[in-house]
C-alpha cells in the first residue's frame, strides 16, 4: 500500500494512540510504515507495531500479538508505550525529537537504522504538526485572555476618566478636552484591542 493510503486507513488509530501518549500521530504511522512495509506484511492480525507476546502464559515475549479490532490494538499500543521502557520517547516533545527517541529505545531493536525520517518524508504531514499547532492554540488562547484582561483594565479606566470630568467640575474647559480626548483613545484601543 502506498504511504498516503496507508495514512488515509490508519489515521484513526494513529490519533487514538497519539491522545493516550502525546507521540505526533505521523510519527507513529512512520513507525507502523516502518514495521508492515507499509501494511504489506502485518505479522499478525491488526497489529501494525509488530507488538510482542508470550506464546504461552508466563513465558518470553516470542510471538507477536493479535488484536480482534485495530481499536484493540491502538488500546495495546498506548499500553505498550506506558509499559516503562519507553519514557524516553513519551517525555520527547516534536515529531523530529520523538522519533530520534523511538530509534534509541528498545522498540528499536536496531532495525530502524537510526533513522524514521525517511518513513516520516513519506508521509502528508500538514504544514503543522499536531503538537505545534496545539501549542499555537494555547499561545492564541492566552492572548485571547491578555486581551480580555486589558480590554477590561482599559474600560475601567475610561470609566474614571470619565467620571472625574463629569464630577470635577472645576476644571478648564481645555482639561475636560483633554481628558475626553483620552478617553475616546483609550476607547479606539478597547475596540482594537477586541478586534484583534
Amino acid at each position: 500500500m502506498v504511504p498516503t493510503y496507508f495514512q488515509t486507513v490508519y489515521m484513526p488509530e494513529a490519533d487514538a494512540v497519539s491522545h493516550g501518549t502525546g507521540i505526533d500521530p505521523y510519527v507513529l504511522l512512520a513507525q507502523w510504515g516502518r514495521e508492515t512495509g507499509w501494511g504489506s506484511v502485518v505479522n499478525n492480525q491488526n497489529n501494525l507495531a509488530n507488538i510482542r507476546c508470550p506464546s504461552h502464559p508466563g513465558g518470553p515475549y516470542d510471538s507477536f500479538c493479535q488484536y480482534p479490532t485495530l481499536g484493540d490494538f491502538a488500546l495495546a499500543c498506548i499500553a505498550t508505550w506506558h509499559n516503562g521502557y519507553y519514557a524516553a520517547v513519551l517525555a520527547a516533545v516534536g515529531a523530529e525529537t520523538q522519533m530520534a527517541a523511538i530509534c534509541a529505545s528498545p522498540w528499536d531493536s536496531g532495525h530502524y537504522g537510526g533513522s524514521l525520517q525517511p518513513d516520516y518524508d513519506l508521509l502528508e504531514v500538514p504544514f503543522m504538526a499536531s503538537a505545534e499547532y496545539l501549542s499555537l492554540q494555547a499561545t492564541l488562547g492566552n492572548v485571547r485572555t491578555t486581551q480580555a484582561a486589558q480590554s477590561v483594565t482599559l474600560a475601567a479606566v475610561a470609566a474614571a476618566i470619565a467620571h472625574i470630568t463629569i464630577a470635577a467640575g472645576g476644571l478648564t474647559q481645555a482639561q475636560a478636552a483633554e481628558l475626553d480626548e483620552a478617553a475616546a483613545e483609550l476607547k479606539r484601543i478597547e475596540a482594537a484591542l477586541k478586534g484583534a
